[in-house]
């Protein structure tokens, strides 16, 4: 079955933007123009990849597999057809922003895709700030934490991995009958006010009537530090934890998502991007 490439490259461009208002904006052709793509594609493959909501598009199952299965080849070529028509290359630095914390668990590791470039890692305290870097032309890409802020149509963000964050204890400073009352025991959390921390804190509070006391620390790290060394119960990603905290099961567990944020012709954006997508 030979499909248009073009249908693929609209496919993709939806998924990342997740409406066909933005999506047309950015391929430069009008909404109906990009129903219709997406249309004959799901009429070629026989499948519906979208659900319609109200509040945009929404992946079904064969859109999901789809997506994961082109995206790296729709990137490639599309990245490909750049560089030969501008003759642009990846510049020999590589500016990223993001956070001390983020840049520990999704920077660092990956940092071998740009082998034989300069790499500068600029660590900003806010969203906010990361993303006005990209913005202005201040970073190739910023790696941020989810984000209810505007910006400029020329920036896109796509999501690159799920942070899961738990309640935990360490088991060489708790045992299984301290943690049978929870309302005696110390509980570290982020000092800033966000959803995942409300949300909670609301669910913790059907469980027990109140803390102990609470510790508000800066950071994710400070927080697993302080229940490390203390007999305390903490909330952190679960993917930040080392094999001496266990995870506090209370029935729920809030997801934010990490997602990266660039301008559409960054080739270096691109390049890391496709380490999440391939």
């Amino acid at each position: 079955m030979s499909v248009n490439f073009e249908l693929y490259k609209v496919f993709v461009n939806l998924v990342q933007n997740g409406s066909l208002n933005k999506s047309a904006n950015e391929l430069g052709v009008t909404p109906s123009a990009v129903s219709q793509s997406l249309q004959k594609l799901e009429s070629a493959l026989g499948v519906q990849l979208f659900e319609r909501r109200r509040n945009g598009l929404e992946l079904t199952k064969q859109g999901e597999i789809l997506f994961n299965d082109i995206y790296k080849h729709v990137m490639g070529l599309e990245l490909s057809a750049y560089k030969v028509k501008t003759g642009n290359i990846l510049n020999s630095k590589i500016v990223i922003a993001a956070s001390h914390v983020l840049t520990k668990y999704f920077v660092l590791n990956n940092l071998k895709t740009f082998k034989g470039h300069d790499i500068a890692i600029n660590n900003y305290l806010s969203n906010h700030d990361q993303i006005k870097a990209v913005e202005n032309d201040e970073a190739d890409f910023a790696i941020v934490k989810d984000f209810a802020q505007s910006f400029k149509d020329n920036v896109m963000v796509s999501k690159i991995a799920d942070l899961n964050f738990v309640f935990f204890y360490n088991t060489k400073m708790l045992n299984q009958e301290e943690l049978k009352n929870l309302s005696d025991i110390d509980i570290a959390l982020k000092v800033v006010e966000t959803r995942v921390r409300r949300k909670s804190i609301e669910e913790l509070n059907l469980i027990i009537n109140k803390f102990n006391n609470e510790i508000s620390l800066g950071h994710d790290e400070l927080i697993i530090e302080y229940v490390k060394n203390n007999k305390a119960i903490g909330f952190a990603p679960k993917e930040y934890l080392t094999k001496e905290f266990e995870i506090l099961d209370l029935g729920f567990e809030n997801k934010v998502g990490i997602n990266l944020v660039f301008k559409p012709n960054n080739l270096a954006a691109k390049k890391y991007l496709s380490l999440f997508k391939g």
